[in-house]
């Protein structure tokens, strides 16, 4: 059965799948190449990364019916990205949480966002779909940060890929 929930489920394993990749691929660079400033998206690979820790947490504590404890802030000061996998690998746990216990209803429900003062409101189902995607549109910024790096091996990050390996015919 495909329903529109499964489907979100689908694109956040695919999230998760990449996610690993990126953080694998992070592993193999120096500090000084992970840190080393970019001209584009968050400006280096380890702020890419934890910028994208930082929107899921953010958005999982939302869909969780909490108000996020901080601003939207990247944690940019911890030392490897063996930390960053740490916190990553607690908010991950959050997330499966949601994805098991969310209903069909729960993506008609609305979800409220403060920023800087002003309410945005979308639904449950929208912010899903929002996280999946945003994490895909740095996989591109991640990846050429890798090539301008030297990197040869880039971590494939095509949906196709993730459901091949899913495939259990």
């Amino acid at each position: 059965m495909h329903t529109a929930l499964d489907l979100h489920r689908t694109t956040h394993g695919h999230r998760a799948w990449f996610r690993e990749k990126m953080l694998n691929a992070a592993r193999g660079l120096s500090q000084e190449q992970l840190r080393r400033p970019f001209d584009m998206g968050p400006g280096s690979v380890f702020k890419l990364l934890s910028h994208c820790y930082a929107a899921e947490t953010l958005w999982v504590t939302l869909l969780e019916g909490k108000e996020p404890s901080t601003p939207f802030s990247p944690p940019d000061d911890l030392p490897t990205v063996d930390a960053l996998a740490a916190l990553w690998k607690e908010t991950d746990a959050r997330w499966q949480r949601v994805l098991a216990t969310a209903t069909d209803a729960d993506l008609g429900r609305p979800i409220a966002r403060v920023r800087e003062g002003k309410t945005y409101t979308t639904t449950f189902g929208d912010v899903l779909l929002h996280v999946s995607m945003h994490q895909m549109y740095h996989a591109a910024q991640f990846k050429n940060m890798l090539r301008q790096l030297g990197v040869s091996d880039l971590p494939m990050s095509d949906f196709i890929v993730y459901a091949r390996e899913q495939w259990k015919g």
